[in-house]
C-alpha cells in the first residue's frame, strides 16, 4: 500500500463531516474539502466496515465551518 497525502485524522474527519447532518452528499462534502468523490466514497465504505467504536471528532480547525452543504 502506498502512502497517502491525507492523514488518518483528516480521513476520519471527512467521514464524520459526511455523516454530520441530513442531506449531505458526496458532491457537497468533496467540494467543501477539496477531495475527489471516489476518495470520500472509499473512506466512507471503509469506515462502515470497521468494528464499532467511538466516533472520531472533527479536527479543531474544522469546528464552526459551514460549507455549501450547510453543516456546522
Amino acid at each position: 500500500m502506498g502512502t497517502s497525502k491525507y492523514s488518518p485524522e483528516f480521513r476520519a474527519g471527512a467521514v464524520a463531516f459526511y455523516h454530520a447532518g441530513p442531506g449531505g452528499t458526496y458532491a457537497s462534502v468533496t467540494k467543501d474539502l477539496g477531495i475527489s468523490h471516489e476518495t470520500l466514497r472509499t473512506w466512507v465504505r471503509d469506515a462502515e466496515h470497521r468494528p464499532p467504536g467511538p466516533a472520531p471528532a472533527r479536527p479543531a480547525h474544522w469546528r464552526g465551518r459551514t460549507g455549501s452543504c450547510g453543516r456546522e
